[in-house]
């Protein structure tokens, strides 16, 4: 099921037209190498073969999270506007609630889907390092679970296109920070 199929190759093609989805993809790499090289994560024991696992299963269990948070918004879109134009007592709201549902709704879940898609990894092999897989680990929940995260990718990825020099000291805080 595709649901947004156009909708979201559109979308992928202008992130990459104003962003860069390589860029995107630096970024990430970029941290993790200032990551690994900053931080000692021996204390942390993990097996290679459920890290592996784990790494593969977050990229496709966020994506069906994002399925069920769109069929409960579409399922609920509609009598909340209903409801809410009933408590309001005017049903011209229905209308208005409705349209800026049926706008941000789509387009959110679209750019949620994006995301994911381009900021998650998606496989790990027994050939990486351990200190590689942790961190594939922890970034794939941090990055899948915090909106905040999401938010923060293309403003990171504008300073690093046109400010490298910002970038880099940007990257070195934000590690240590």
């Amino acid at each position: 099921m595709r649901g947004f199929g156009v909708l979201e190759d559109e979308f992928r093609s202008l992130i990459d037209r104003i962003y860069g989805i390589d860029y995107i993809h630096k970024l990430r790499e970029d941290f993790k190498e200032t990551f690994l090289g900053n931080k000692d994560l021996s204390s942390i024991k993990i097996q290679k073969n459920s890290a592996i696992e784990k790494i593969k299963k977050a990229k496709s269990s966020a994506k069906k999270k994002q399925r069920r948070v769109e069929l409960i918004g579409y399922i609920l879109g509609g009598p909340l506007a209903f409801i809410l134009s009933g408590l309001l007592g005017s049903y011209w709201v229905i209308s208005i609630m409705v349209l800026i549902y049926g706008i941000i709704f789509p387009l959110e879940i679209v750019l949620r889907k994006i995301s994911i898609d381009i900021l998650a990894y998606d496989k790990g092999d027994m050939t990486m390092s351990s200190d590689e897989l942790k961190y594939r680990l922890a970034w794939n929940k941090g990055v899948l679970k915090s909106v905040l995260s999401l938010a923060s990718f293309p403003l990171l990825t504008f300073v690093m296109k046109f400010s490298p020099k910002s970038y880099e000291i940007g990257m070195i805080y934000w590690v240590d920070g």
